[in-house]
């Protein structure tokens, strides 16, 4: 049995004779989107930037409530890009906003959930002077492990239609069911993280023109593989879409 229900985009078409790379096929279209995506995430970069730069916790506070609406454009972000991956024509496919309306609630409580995370994790980064091993190692390990989840938490959110829980449940065992390939583009989703944090403006306008929209069409296209035989249900001969 498979730990899904139903799914939210339709079956691929059957292969064409052109070669198609999911990213590559779309370089265009993905850029595009990128600039739906990224004013979701402006406004909490910019209160952790005051936050850096002058201290106080309102702009900490506001920074954490800022990524909120974050959460359903990362869904959004990624029903694109699984869409792009299963080869969906044109025509059929849903659209960014289309599916951030229908992924709202979901993607709220989503990215909530790993808010209290995100604050410790946080909060051992900014430790003064030299970090003890034991807190270099839970910062990797934590972050790591939370990119993993969150990657899969906002995969399930676009792809199926399931109770909050059960998808926050999924998204934990799913990282070994998938022979642990979210597990690379946490690590490269950390990395990019870690650039932003050290070297701010550079990652900025990477931030602005390639970004997240990569890494996530990029993760989806790195996770597809694993998830497909997950995710499709041979018992059923119909796929559902939700909304």
């Amino acid at each position: 049995m498979s730990l899904f229900s139903k799914q939210k985009t339709p079956p691929p078409p059957p292969n064409g004779t052109e070669e198609y790379h999911p990213i590559w096929s779309n370089f265009e279209f993905l850029f595009l989107t990128n600039f739906k995506l990224i004013p979701f995430f402006l406004p909490s970069i910019v209160a952790m930037g005051l936050f850096l730069a002058f201290g106080g916790g309102l702009f900490l506070l506001a920074a954490m409530v800022l990524l909120l609406p974050a959460g359903p454009a990362v869904c959004a972000m990624y029903d694109v890009s699984y869409q792009l991956c299963r080869e969906v024509p044109k025509h059929e496919r849903r659209g960014f906003f289309a599916s951030y309306r229908l992924n709202l609630k979901q993607g709220i409580a989503t990215m909530a959930v790993q808010l209290p995370v995100i604050f410790l994790l946080l909060m051992l980064l900014l430790i003064q002077g030299e970090k003890p091993l034991w807190v270099t190692l839970c910062l990797i390990l934590g972050s790591v492990i939370l990119l993993a989840f969150s990657i899969l938490a906002f995969s399930q959110t676009a792809l199926v239609e399931l109770p909050l829980l059960q998808i926050w449940n999924n998204a934990l065992f799913l990282i070994p069911l998938t022979h642990w390939r979210s597990l690379l583009p946490a690590v490269v989703h950390l990395l990019y993280l870690a650039v932003l944090y050290q070297w701010l403006g550079w990652a900025f306008l990477l931030f602005l023109f390639l970004g997240p929209a990569m890494h996530i069409a990029w993760s989806a296209n790195t996770l597809w593989p694993g998830l497909e035989p997950i995710l499709i249900l041979k018992e059923r001969g119909v796929t559902e879409r939700k909304g």
